[in-house]
């Protein structure tokens, strides 16, 4: 039952899938009631601000061509912008990739988007993806539950020159950061190296990665294509 949806499957349990195997599909009154669902008002819940941060109100758009699709952020509101887009507007697409009846789903959504306060909204909405990747590896290097408290552990400069590292880099290196009181010196030393090279401004600095193939190569204890 893997490849079925969250929603399918609770509807297999209430009894509303007909069908067997990959016919299965959902009944007259499930489709009812994802029609429902999609065009009631989301409940807007007040979430207190963490310090260091502020809260941007981000236009998504549904883009895909399956319901569930998640929406796609595509402009910054700003006050008086909310009669831009017709927010009651609907569109048409697939229930599922086994269920191709169409179904209604809303097209626009506005959100509450979480930054750090150095952040702005525009420069967020050019590379949403990059920055959502780089806190979630600070949560979970740091082990943190809270992705709003991830946004501002770090310092801006360092947030800024891990982002666009390279996806192994950017983890080795919230290890090496996370480590208060180092056993070898020589890591301690490159632990040095990095905070040098990323406070340095980006067009100020003389190498384009932190380390060295060797330094990175001793850092993951990598040799012969195994790591002792």
């Amino acid at each position: 039952m893997g490849y079925y949806s969250d929603m399918q499957i609770a509807a297999m349990e209430d009894g509303e899938m007909v069908g067997r195997g990959s016919r299965m599909r959902l009944s007259p009154k499930a489709i009812r009631r994802l029609q429902e669902s999609q065009s009631a008002e989301p409940a807007q819940e007040q979430k207190q601000e963490k310090p260091g941060t502020r809260t941007a109100r981000i236009l998504y758009e549904h883009l895909g061509e399956v319901s569930y699709t998640e929406k796609s952020p595509r402009a910054v509101v700003k006050e008086g912008d909310e009669a831009v887009v017709d927010l009651e507007e609907k569109k048409r697409c697939i229930f599922s990739h086994d269920d191709w009846r169409t179904v209604e789903v809303n097209r626009w959504e506005i959100r509450d988007v979480v930054l750090p306060e150095w952040l702005s909204a525009e420069e967020w909405l050019r590379d949403p993806i990059g920055w959502q990747y780089l806190w979630i590896d600070v949560s979970l290097v740091y082990a943190i539950d809270d992705l709003d408290e991830a946004k501002v552990l770090l310092p801006e400069a360092w947030q800024r020159g891990l982002k666009d590292l390279p996806e192994e880099w950017r983890r080795e290196s919230l290890k090496l950061l996370k480590v208060k009181r180092f056993r070898s010196r020589f890591r301690e030393s490159l632990r040095d190296q990095l905070v040098e090279w990323l406070e340095t401004p980006e067009g100020e600095r003389r190498y384009e990665l932190p380390f060295s193939p060797r330094q990175w190569e001793a850092l993951t204890r990598y040799k012969r294509g195994r790591r002792y």
